[in-house]
């Protein structure tokens, strides 16, 4: 699934797997294991989908200027996406 990410997906991958908020700003995912794992199991979506539409909430935290707030890191609560990434049959549906 890595390789058929296109280079700017991988790129924001690393950001979000592994800066820690100790140097640099970053997010903090909540739920990000169980997002995945659904991910996975919905065969509609799988993981690379998953994967894909992580990037996607990534750029538009970014757009939203989310970074701004205070603190070291940013707390980004995937719970509610992650109970649907189970049954949802498509990624455009949650967007």
């Amino acid at each position: 699934d890595w390789l058929q990410l296109t280079q700017k997906e991988r790129d924001v991958l690393l950001d979000v797997f592994l800066l820690d908020g100790h140097e640099q700003k970053t997010f903090v995912f909540v739920y990000l294991p169980l997002f995945l794992a659904n991910s996975i199991a919905n065969h509609d979506v799988n993981l690379l989908g998953g994967l894909k539409f992580l990037v996607e909430i990534y750029d538009r935290l970014l757009q939203h200027r989310c970074l701004s707030l205070a603190g070291p890191s940013v707390m980004v609560d995937l719970s509610s996406v992650a109970l649907v990434m189970k049954d949802v049959e498509d990624i455009p549906t949650l967007r």
